[in-house]
């Protein structure tokens, strides 16, 4: 089966609305939206005042717990899209999801991701999160024994807004090591550390994606170098032929 799931406070109560409408358009064979409301009371008391910040309803550390929750709810081998609220489904692009669910089939990893090669992830990780999980300095605090290699920081940093996922131990695996990020250091997530980065190159800190983006680097994904979801102008001959586009439509 194939699952669809967004989420979005009240300021996204429209676009919710119409994704989903979008979703059932084009055949998910299950929708699921969320909001604030939906996360247990335990971790929104424990989260409350990263919560509480307007960017990305909380620096999006309710994702990983969110897209776990969902990921519970539906079988192995069952595919899951993850979509942003502004995104929007383009209802004509049907074989080129099937070749996303291909590819996952094919593959030993389980989460398709879209790679904006243009925008190093150097500019846009603290170097807290770097240190986390090992990138560079050969001390991983995320518990694994693994060294990893600058590249990391070099290459494009991996959207989050846009996950295609397959229900399996390798997508399990990775949002709980995201998930776990949380717990471990939520400030990981947020602004805190941007005012003390000393690299001349460093722009923001992409929060949620930025700690999402380094572990699918690390622990694999298929990873597509083309960002197929943002294709100008929309609505174009070449933008057409992808399924989901990061269009960003607030309300």
């Amino acid at each position: 089966m194939l699952h669809f799931m967004t989420y979005g406070d009240h300021k996204f109560t429209n676009s919710k609305k119409r994704i989903v409408q979008e979703a059932r358009n084009f055949g998910f064979d299950t929708c699921t939206v969320y909001s604030p409301d939906d996360l247990e009371p335990q971790f929104r008391n424990l989260f409350i005042n990263i919560l509480r910040q307007p960017r990305i309803g909380g620096y999006g550390i309710w994702r990983p717990w969110l897209i776990k929750k969902k990921l519970g709810e539906i079988r192995d081998g069952d595919y899951l899209c993850y979509i942003d609220a502004g995104c929007t489904i383009n209802p004509t692009a049907h074989d080129r999801m099937k070749d996303y669910l291909r590819m996952l089939d094919q593959s030993d990893y389980g989460i398709i991701s879209f790679q904006m090669t243009h925008l190093p992830e150097k500019w846009y990780t603290t170097e807290e999160i770097f240190q986390y999980f090992g990138v560079g300095n050969g001390v991983p605090l995320d518990g694994s024994q693994d060294t990893v290699v600058d590249d990391i920081r070099e290459s494009g940093q991996i959207l989050d807004g846009i996950l295609i996922m397959k229900k399996c131990a390798h997508t399990e695996m990775l949002i709980d090591v995201w998930l776990k990020a949380v717990f471990d250091n939520p400030f990981m997530f947020t602004d805190i550390y941007n005012g003390i980065q000393t690299a001349s190159y460093f722009i923001d800190n992409r929060h949620e994606q930025s700690v999402f983006s380094v572990i699918r680097k690390k622990y694999g994904c298929v990873l597509l170098a083309k960002d197929e979801t943002f294709t100008m102008p929309w609505g174009s001959p070449e933008c057409m032929k992808y399924p989901i586009w990061a269009t960003r439509i607030r309300g």
